[in-house]
């Protein structure tokens, strides 16, 4: 059930990114950007927790995840407890450098195999 409850509700959470990035025509920066802030004013009022529990893995990896995971950064760090802080902030750097480097390797092969350069 749990395999379930994870595959429904991040297919929910792609379906509204989704859908916004069709409807709004903002640029996808933007709406990853209100994704992690939205993510963090869901942590911040104790809605997030209850959609974790539900949701487990499907909104771990999502950009509500990452929100709540910045909320908690600030959160540890405005209590005192700054090694707990400072693991979540090496989390977060290490997810964010991974996705990028995915990016980049997903463009090498692009490029690889359409046999182009990045200057053209």
């Amino acid at each position: 059930m749990a395999l379930l409850n994870a595959f429904l509700f991040g297919g929910i959470l792609c379906l509204v990114f989704q859908a916004a990035m069709e409807i709004t025509k903002l640029p996808l920066s933007v709406i990853m950007w209100s994704g992690i802030i939205l993510g963090a004013l869901l942590a911040a009022f104790g809605i997030m927790p209850v959609l974790t529990k539900f949701g487990g893995g499907g909104s771990a990896v999502m950009l509500l995840g990452a929100g709540e995971l910045a909320y908690n950064i600030g959160a540890f760090a405005g209590a005192g407890m700054w090694q707990a802080g400072m693991s979540l902030l090496a989390i977060f750097i290490c997810i964010i450098l991974g996705v990028f480097l995915v990016g980049v390797l997903a463009a090498l092969v692009y490029l690889s195999k359409n046999k182009q350069t990045a200057q053209e």
